[in-house]
Parts: C-alpha cells; structure tokens; sequence
C-alpha cells in the first residue's frame, strides 16, 4: 500500500480529503448532542453516533479519545456559548436601571438560547440528577460551574453597590436564576398543553420574561 493509500485510511486523511477538521468535529459534537439527549449517556452507543455522522468509529476515537471525550465535549461547547454571552451582557452594574436593563437582556438572551438548544439542555438536567461517580460528575462541573459563577458574582457586585438588598444571597438567587430560565424549555410539553404556547414563540418568551421582571425586581431591589 502507497503512501497515499495509508493517508487516505486514516481519520484525519478522510477529513483532509473531504472537510475540514473543524466542520467534522462540529458535526459530531452536533449529532451525539442529540443522541445523547435521546437516549442518555448510557443508551447512545459510539457505533450509533458515527453511524447518524456518516463517519467511523475510529474518526470519534482520533477526536475526542473516548465516549465519555466526547459527551465533555458536547457539555463543554454548550457551556463555553453560554460562557462568552453572559460575560459580555453582565458586566457590573453602576444603578439599578442598569441592573434591570442587563439582567432583562440576560433572561432574553438565555431563554432564546435554552429554546434553540433543547437537545445540550437536556443533557445537563439528566447529568444533574444522574447517579453517576464523583470523578465523572466533577468532569462535569469543570464546564458548567463558570457560568453559575457568573450569574453569582454579577448579584454579589449588585449587592456591595447598594443596587441589591443586603439580605439578598447571591448564591440561592443565580440557582433560581438558572432554574427559572430552563424550565419552560424542560416542561415544553406541559406548556403547551396548559398556555397553548410554543416556548420557541416570541410572544411567550415576552411574556414569560416580563412576569419574571416584575416579581424578580419587586422583591430583591434595595
């Protein structure tokens, strides 16, 4: 066999010869985020995830190393999206105007992101709750404890300034935080049936948002 033949046979000869490292592995992230979210860590098999990519087995291997590689690296592309958004809308606040104007576009920009990213929500939830062992659950938390912080050191900032009450624990109330913006998205079905609404429709998420505001600011502004 030629050189050529061998750079052909392997993953990242396949790659150079059709796309492009990157495109590949966005496509396989992609598509085992779906999998993974269908049928949980345990019940997406490798083999099932190369087969929906169109690639092989040992393309997932050359990439992500394993399995369990390659689930981090669906949590890790959905963490690190949220990440580089919420640094950018919150940033401290100077008075409550601004307070409530940049945590209204946090809830915007969250809970559109949440809705057009069902599959890497539901991953999270289902990590959150699994019986898994600690080692596997602190890989886990590397990614998505980042985010939690930020949302946390934005109210604490708001508090040392006056904009929050002093009472107000900054911890307790980014874990609302988060819980609120996932749950229309994690009871998708129930809201339909109960709103007749589609939490991807702008008007719900309007007026999900507004009613959030209203109560939220009501009770923790100083």
């Amino acid at each position: 066999m030629d050189s050529k033949e061998n750079k052909l046979s392997s993953p990242q000869g396949v790659v150079e010869n059709h796309h492009s490292s990157a495109e590949v592995k966005h496509r396989i992230v992609e598509v085992a985020s779906k999998l993974f979210a269908e049928k949980s860590y345990e019940g997406a098999s490798v083999r099932d995830i190369a087969s929906h990519c169109g690639v092989n087995v040992a393309m997932i291997s050359y990439y992500f190393g394993s399995k369990e590689g390659l689930y981090l690296e669906c949590i890790a592309t959905f963490a690190k999206g949220r990440f580089e958004v919420i640094q950018k809308i919150l940033m401290p606040a100077e008075n409550k105007e601004e307070f409530k104007v940049r945590l209204k576009l946090f809830f915007e920009t969250m809970m559109a992101l949440y809705a057009s990213d069902k599959h890497l929500l539901r991953i999270i939830i289902r990590e959150s709750q699994a019986e898994r062992g600690e080692a596997f659950h602190q890989k886990v938390m590397t990614h998505m404890h980042p985010v939690f912080l930020l949302v946390q050191n934005y109210y604490e900032t708001a508090i040392k300034n006056g904009v929050l009450k002093k009472d107000t624990h900054a911890q307790l109330l980014a874990t609302m935080t988060m819980a609120v913006m996932s749950h229309p998205c994690i009871m998708e079905k129930a809201v339909v049936a109960t709103c007749g609404q589609n939490v991807e429709s702008h008007e719900y998420q309007s007026q999900y948002i507004h009613q959030i505001c209203e109560t939220f600011f009501f009770g923790v502004l100083a």
